[in-house]
């Protein structure tokens, strides 16, 4: 996500108690002889079970036979998936919510397993396993729900009793949910359509998207194999946007029957849609992607990509062809989000996409200014939202801190990246870009090396196309020696980089690559253009550029441009530093060691 365009693994968790961190807390369910066998929720059929979540929480099956659901956790990890636009949920927002303490990953995997044999002796199946990874799924068409029912008929309150101590987040969604329940009257109708949990308003500082179904304007001899190539470049689009943080979508391309998206604009959500829309030209495939302004009709952006027909089997058989122009499409998608964020959400509301690409910004503008403002708008965003992707971000700023001769102590923000990269670890291990900065964090602000190449492993098998994967892979590939590959991923993030205004970086990437290569010539050109390209109200240059090109010049025989280049920086940071510490300078001599320890 750009404004352009763990050391910890998962504890076990403790058999002896529910995984809510309690032992069996008296009040699951009423007892049986208290609770009506006839509940009112909605048409009752007798080929599902009957959920009740207005008044205490009751659960029967098919048969009419009372669920007994002794863990709380279990019970609200039911009614979050219950009003859930489609009854789904990310695992990482689940796991936010129930779980910000300890295990997450594997006590929410320990309550589905449990819910599954609870609820699986049907010939349902209300929790299907068949779905992405990265989902967890309430089957709809298994259940009659009291509170999705086309007229409310109870006045008791939502989850009655059902309270978890110590879960924050959890308890803010109740609150929120009850007094919207609390605000119907009886028999008033629509509720699946107009409460704030189903229709997705989960936050005010998310970006909501509505994604429509796909418009196929082409011609019979496009074949299933051509729609499927453009059917997964789009799905790589939405998995893009989705790992950047900020943004909830809503995706509607396969629902049956086809929702009218626009209709949206009645309950103010999703504040943008995006259109899709296949057409055929000649000899070419044309996928349009429109993002507009749900309140004004207004389109923020048009995004055209052309395909050549007669070349679209060479993206079939080499996926990574299609990564530049997933890259480029994320990248102006989410630009067009953020220019026009002041207008989808209030000022007092900073979405938590505006503050991270406001971080991102000025953490690359090569200002110490600049390094504040991200720091702030990053706690800001985590003090909103606590979303995986911006403790990641917040993790990947020590790696500009370690360089800032204003710190003090390196040690607290080595202590600090640990901290936020955990957190983001928690909260989501499936998000691709989450693995890529934190592969970065690991390598060069921790020096763990088994953790970083861990990470960008997981980030490749996620299916990344982000340029943040190819450049962490291209500097660990650097630290542990293996240049060609590291060539060959920081070749990647440069093609990816053409748009943005801190390709910069990815060119020092190159140059670094080409000194350890002794390719100084190379190197050379490379430095010169990354500073060509450096910000020109800048404080100071981008310190491992200077750090290598003077290196490569000092090799290369050219020691006065080295010079030159070495008291640039030293300039720049003179008179910065704090307390007791010096700013930093160097010495021709000292190249060598100093690139090797405080690489970028």
């Amino acid at each position: 996500m750009f404004p352009v365009n763990i050391n910890d693994r998962d504890q076990g968790v403790n058999t002896s108690e529910s995984s809510d961190g309690i032992v069996s807390d008296g009040i699951a369910t009423e007892p049986d002889d208290k609770i009506p066998r006839e509940i009112t929720l909605g048409e009752t059929t007798s080929d599902k079970f009957q959920l009740r979540l207005l008044g205490s929480f009751a659960l029967r099956d098919p048969k009419g036979e009372l669920v007994d659901i002794p863990s709380k956790k279990a019970r609200a990890l039911l009614a979050l998936l219950a009003i859930a636009e489609n009854g789904e949920r990310t695992r990482s927002w689940l796991q936010d919510h129930l779980w910000t303490r300890g295990s997450s990953q594997e006590s929410l995997r320990k309550e589905l397993s449990s819910l599954r044999a609870l609820l699986g002796s049907s010939d349902l199946d209300p929790l299907p396993k068949d779905v992405p990874r990265d989902v967890v799924r309430l089957n709809l068409a298994c259940f009659d729900i009291d509170a999705r029912s086309r007229a409310i008929k109870s006045k008791g309150e939502f989850l009655e009793g059902l309270d978890i101590t110590h879960e924050h987040n959890f308890e803010e969604w109740l609150r929120e949910t009850r007094a919207y329940f609390d605000s119907l009257v009886p028999d008033q109708p629509a509720v699946t359509h107009t409460s704030p949990e189903i229709t997705g308003r989960i936050s005010p500082s998310r970006v909501c998207i509505g994604i429509s179904p796909v418009i196929w304007d082409t011609a019979d001899h496009v074949n299933d194999i051509k729609r499927v190539i453009l059917s997964d470049s789009l799905d790589r689009i939405v998995k893009s946007l989705l790992s950047s943080g900020g943004i909830e979508l809503f995706d509607h391309r396969f629902s049956s029957p086809v929702p009218n998206v626009l209709n949206a604009s009645a309950n103010n959500n999703p504040q943008v849609l995006l259109l899709p829309r296949v057409t055929e030209t000649s000899n070419r495939l044309l996928l349009t992607i429109e993002l507009i302004l749900n309140e004004t009709n207004q389109v923020i952006c048009t995004r055209r990509n052309e395909f050549e027909l007669d070349k679209l089997d060479l993206l079939f058989e080499d996926p990574s062809l299609m990564t530049p122009l997933v890259a480029e499409t994320v990248d102006e998608i989410l630009f067009a989000l953020y220019r026009r964020g002041p207008e989808m959400m209030p000022e007092d509301e900073c979405g938590v996409l505006r503050l991270t690409n406001e971080a991102i910004a000025s953490m690359f503008e090569l200002s110490f200014a600049g390094l504040d403002r991200a720091r702030l708008s990053l706690d800001k965003a985590i003090e909103a939202i606590p979303e995986s992707v911006v403790y990641a971000w917040r993790a990947y700023l020590s790696a500009h801190q370690i360089d800032d001769p204003r710190v003090v102590d390196l040690k607290q923000v080595r202590e600090e990246a640990r901290y936020y990269s955990r957190r983001a670890i928690e909260l989501d291990r499936y998000n691709p870009l989450v693995m890529s900065l934190l592969t970065h964090v690991y390598a060069f602000t921790l020096r763990e090396f088994d953790i970083a190449s861990d990470y960008i492993q997981q980030a490749k098998a996620l299916g990344s196309d982000h340029i943040m994967t190819y450049d962490s892979d291209a500097l660990l590939n650097l630290y542990l020696g293996r240049l060609p590959q590291s060539k060959t991923s920081a070749l990647q993030a440069i093609r990816l980089s053409r748009f943005l205004p801190f390709k910069y970086m990815f060119i020092t990437s190159l140059c670094m690559i080409d000194a350890r290569a002794g390719d100084y010539e190379s190197a050379i050109a490379a430095g010169e253009k990354s500073l060509r390209l450096q910000p020109a109200t800048s404080d100071r240059p981008y310190p491992p550029t200077i750090r290598y090109l003077a290196e490569s010049y000092a090799r290369y025989g050219e020691k006065d441009k080295a010079i030159e280049l070495i008291n640039s920086l030293n300039s720049a940071n003179k008179g910065r530093s704090v307390n007791d510490r010096t700013a930093p300078t160097l010495q021709i001599g000292e190249f060598l060691k100093f690139s090797q320890s405080e690489t970028r």
